[in-house]
């Protein structure tokens, strides 16, 4: 396991969410897992792997906050592979500084009486 995963540091955790288009979000991140005076709740590793859960689903929804809509088709790209082990999407979103976006794919909600 790469130390990135492993050993807290500062910049370690404002990359982790470096994604991330709501400021006051990554703000509440750096404060509660960056700031050397807050105990943490999570192993790093933990950290590590919920803030890129939470940055894939806004890289590939195109969303900018967590919707139903959005964790719909979040969840259907999830189920048609379209996610991988690692996230090659958010590398070239970070080095081009643009949010790269996937074609939403169609979900049946349903209708209200079903």
């Amino acid at each position: 396991m790469a130390a990135v995963n492993r050993a807290w540091s500062r910049q370690r955790v404002i990359n982790d969410c470096a994604c991330w288009p709501d400021e006051a979000e990554r703000a509440r991140w750096i404060h509660l897992f960056a700031d050397e005076h807050m105990e943490k709740t999570w192993a790093r590793e933990t950290a590590y792997q919920n803030a890129g859960v939470h940055g894939r689903y806004f890289l590939f929804t195109g969303e900018t906050e967590v919707t139903p809509r959005g964790l719909k088709a979040f969840i259907a790209l999830c189920e048609m592979g379209a996610m991988t082990r690692r996230c090659c999407a958010s590398r070239r979103a970070r080095r081009s500084g643009e949010r790269p976006r996937l074609p939403t794919p169609s979900i049946s909600i349903g209708s209200a009486g079903a």
